[in-house]
């Protein structure tokens, strides 16, 4: 049974109820109160900042990518233009070289240039409004399994490349003493160079790793935003249950 008025009015302020939801169907909120106008200031603020964190993130994997696709593709080029020397019986390379680990990384490295790209250039060339608009056209829900996946991704890459460092790879190689040993007699390949580049290569690997996750935090934050804004105007608006 729904309590009676008398009960309605023991339980509530006057001033609550006077406010939806516990005003009669015609009551309208009044847009200028100022607990009303405190939760739209405190919310964009938090707009901002996921904006903000969000173009952040881009800006930074975009970077970190692109040094994987350059340092990638420049011990990729080194190996192919310098493998058929011979000097000594050898070429400047391990025996039985396998490539597989580079070639990981490059590919991994270039997706997330290509995702980057595509997604700033939506800011850049549709407006900040249009590229929320697609964003939420897809869901958020949808974004985080999105960036979930590239999560996986990224971690898999990482564990990757560094399981293929043994010594037959490029990286393992250009930093293994017997590399060192003949770099007077291949000056072509600066062993060292390649080896500091692929190291640094491989700690990029681990910031895209934490790079992604706090993607996927920012989208958890947008999502709480989203459903607190649902619950604001659930609490703002008349409901007829009442």
């Amino acid at each position: 049974m729904s309590p009676s008025n008398n009960q309605q009015h023991h339980l509530v302020p006057q001033e609550d109820l006077e406010k939806p939801p516990f005003g009669s169907p015609s009551t309208t909120y009044d847009p200028h109160d100022p607990f009303y106008q405190e939760y739209l200031e405190d919310d964009s603020v938090r707009k901002r900042n996921i904006r903000v964190l969000k173009l952040l993130t881009r800006l930074t994997t975009l970077g970190l990518a692109t040094y994987g696709v350059v340092s990638q593709a420049l011990t990729l080029q080194k190996y192919l233009s310098t493998r058929g020397i011979i000097r000594d019986g050898r070429n400047p390379w391990a025996q039985g070289t396998y490539i597989w680990p580079t070639l990981l990384l490059l590919s991994t490295s270039s997706l997330t240039v290509f995702v980057s790209v595509a997604t700033i250039a939506s800011y850049c060339f549709f407006g900040v409004k249009r590229a929320n608009f697609v964003s939420s056209k897809a869901g958020l829900p949808v974004s985080i399994t999105e960036d979930l996946s590239h999560l996986a991704v990224w971690i898999g890459t990482a564990v990757g490349y560094r399981v293929g460092k043994t010594g037959s790879d490029l990286w393992g190689w250009s930093c293994d003493p017997k590399a060192n040993a003949i770099q007077d007699v291949f000056p072509e390949v600066n062993f060292s160079f390649f080896c500091n580049t692929q190291s640094a290569s491989w700690a990029v690997s681990l910031a895209q790793v934490v790079l992604v996750l706090v993607t996927v935090m920012v989208w958890i934050y947008a999502w709480r935003r989203e459903k607190n804004k649902k619950i604001m105007r659930q609490r703002m608006q008349l409901d007829g249950a009442y």
